[in-house]
């Protein structure tokens, strides 16, 4: 399950060949590169720090609100649970997704906090949770891109920091996410072996690009 956007199979594919593990870093040559925290903050809208992400769901809620325990509520009952069952659906449609089609019942704390908290840094758990999807992924040989996990993040990490990986007409705005407009921007069509030699042959990075979050205000 991932959202509305244009898959780059042999891009992904490619990057992932230099994954490395041990250090959670692209051992591209032109350095080790890593989606880092201001990453998750400038591309996509995640807050680096705030409430922090608590499993067991020790969150305060409001008065008369119920937990979200099942998928079934009486909006009439409780007006919270109708969207925080949204929120549920969104975390496992685009953010932590699974090979089923289910609505894994594990996230309902989280989307209890998002529902009631607006400081919720959901950075760092999105960030560690893509970590383990690219270990995931590249255990397997060859590479397994079915295997569960948010790739779309990672392409869209990629074309940000290497705009030679997107179409030259596509600017990154100021004033929103970077990932909005590459997420149903057309990907530039090149074989594996394409995309692997330029990763093995791209050397070095101009400033503007190895800053291109850096010199951006928190949206």
């Amino acid at each position: 399950m991932e959202p509305h956007w244009k898959r780059a199979k042999n891009l992904l594919t490619a990057a992932l060949c230099f994954w490395n593990s041990a250090s959670n870093t692209f051992d591209f040559h032109v350095g080790p590169m890593t989606p880092t925290l201001l990453d998750m903050a400038q591309i996509f809208g995640f807050r680096p720090h705030g409430r922090p992400v608590d499993s067991i769901g020790d969150y305060h809620r409001r008065k008369n609100q119920e937990k979200l325990s099942k998928l079934k509520f009486s909006a009439e009952k409780d007006k919270d649970q109708p969207h925080m069952l949204f929120l549920m659906y969104w975390l496992n449609r685009f953010v932590f997704l699974n090979r089923s089609s289910a609505v894994l019942l594990e996230y309902r704390h989280l989307a209890e906090a998002l529902h009631n908290h607006t400081d919720v840094g959901l950075g760092p758990t999105v960030l560690a949770h893509l970590f383990k999807n690219l270990h995931t992924a590249t255990l397997d040989n060859p590479l397994n891109l079915s295997a569960p996990g948010a790739f779309w993040m990672i392409q869209i990490w990629l074309q940000v920091y290497f705009p030679e990986l997107r179409f030259p007409n596509i600017s990154l705005p100021n004033d929103q996410v970077l990932a909005l407009p590459l997420m149903s921007a057309e990907v530039p069509k090149h074989s594996i072996d394409e995309y692997l030699m330029f990763f093995m042959h791209c050397t070095k990075r101009s400033a503007a690009q190895w800053q291109v979050v850096l010199r951006r205000t928190y949206p």
